[in-house]
């Protein structure tokens, strides 16, 4: 299905499985932009090194079930996740990260922004199967509120059957530091800007190299 340095983009509106074969590289995008109840399973077989991108800022309505499965050995999966929510949009996301092959490594970095009375609710789960030597898995959530009346919560999960493993995961609910905030005024910045460049920063991680970038951004000025 990829080959080397290989892009795929799905709109994604339903279930979907995908089969990554062995030593294939490349990225898969998927942009949300309708409502959306969907469940996207990945299977990677041995060297693979695979990117995948959700980014679920244009629906009001977002209920996500991402699953990867790395079978085989000496694989890498990075999945980025960005929500931008407004108004009384709602975004459900559980993601699984299940390790079954040895030497192989996944990363997970979820990214959102909300206001007024948006919500966001994250579920996450690594897996780490008896068989899964010498495994490296991360999980990482970050939410940044603009809204008292905004809600995000965040459960982030580990399952560990194999003890010659590196774990982590984490997350995190806040506003953006009102330090970096006064010191730009300091310069002579107007709140607006200051508000683009901080989300700029904040998405930076998630949206790097995606073609797209900065249509999503604009998306996200306009709701913030």
């Amino acid at each position: 299905m990829l080959s080397y340095g290989h892009h795929i983009d799905y709109d994604l509106t339903d279930d979907l499985t995908l089969l990554i074969e062995q030593g294939q590289v490349g990225t898969i995008n998927f942009l949300v932009t309708q409502q959306t109840q969907a469940h996207v399973k990945i299977y990677c077989q041995s060297f693979v090194d695979l990117t995948v991108r959700c980014i679920m800022v244009l629906a009001d309505t977002v209920d996500v079930r991402l699953s990867i499965f790395i079978c085989g050995t000496e694989s890498k999966v990075h999945v980025f996740g960005l929500s931008a929510l407004h108004k009384n949009q709602s975004v459900v996301i559980a993601t699984e990260q299940i390790h079954c092959g040895n030497n192989s490594q996944s990363s997970l970095i979820l990214h959102a922004l909300l206001t007024d009375q948006a919500q966001l609710r994250y579920e996450g789960m690594i897996r780490i199967e008896q068989d899964a030597f010498k495994t490296y898995a991360l999980q990482q959530n970050k939410n940044i509120l603009f809204s008292d009346h905004a809600h995000a919560i965040s459960i982030p999960n580990i399952e560990v059957l194999n003890h010659d493993v590196q774990c982590y995961h984490g997350s995190a609910v806040g506003r953006f530091d009102k330090g970096q905030i006064t010191y730009m005024q300091s310069r002579g910045l107007q709140e607006s800007m200051i508000q683009q460049l901080l989300v700029q920063a904040f998405c930076q991680q998630v949206l790097q190299g995606y073609e797209k970038k900065d249509t999503i951004l604009q998306s996200i000025y306009e709701k913030l």
